[in-house]
């Protein structure tokens, strides 16, 4: 079986792979097409930001007790997804089942500094791309809501692999 998401680890539960394959299958391309007409970003590079932002949004329900930091362009991406409102609100209730917020912070503190470092273990402990290993940077003021949404945590309760 593949993996959703270039998982490497198989999370021992069916109804996530649902909801990861999922993610991993919704359509991006109006958010690749205003990210090459904003940043002149090539298809490659579009096509690589989305799959780091549906990685980052997967913490939601592979690390649900934690706050994560998105990547620097992942970041970007998420949010030129977000200035799209009607197709983000969709996006987020046909996948989580309720709006996921952009939670942007004023300054960088111990805390946000063990989230982005938990966020990083997380990505590596979960995905295969090498680009986790070397200098991937994250975003220093923002970060992710916390945890699975109502709708989705049931999902969640059953995963067998969590990051320690």
């Amino acid at each position: 079986m593949t993996l959703p998401l270039n998982l490497h680890r198989d999370p021992l539960n069916d109804r996530l792979i649902g909801v990861l394959s999922r993610l991993e299958a919704y359509d991006f391309s109006r958010v690749n097409d205003m990210c090459a007409a904003k940043f002149g970003w090539s298809a490659e590079k579009c096509h690589w930001a989305e799959m780091k932002l549906k990685q980052f949004l997967a913490l939601m329900f592979l690390d649900p007790d934690s706050y994560h930091a998105p990547g620097v362009d992942a970041d970007e991406y998420w949010h030129r997804a977000i200035l799209d409102t009607r197709w983000y609100i969709g996006m987020c209730e046909d996948l989580f089942g309720t709006y996921i917020h952009h939670a942007p912070l004023a300054t960088l503190g111990a805390e946000q500094e063990d989230y982005r470092a938990r966020t990083l273990r997380a990505l590596t402990h979960w995905f295969a791309d090498d680009d986790y290993r070397g200098d991937y940077r994250l975003i220093e003021t923002c970060q992710q809501c916390k945890g699975p949404t109502p709708a989705t945590d049931d999902i969640v309760a059953h995963l067998s692999t969590r990051l320690n």
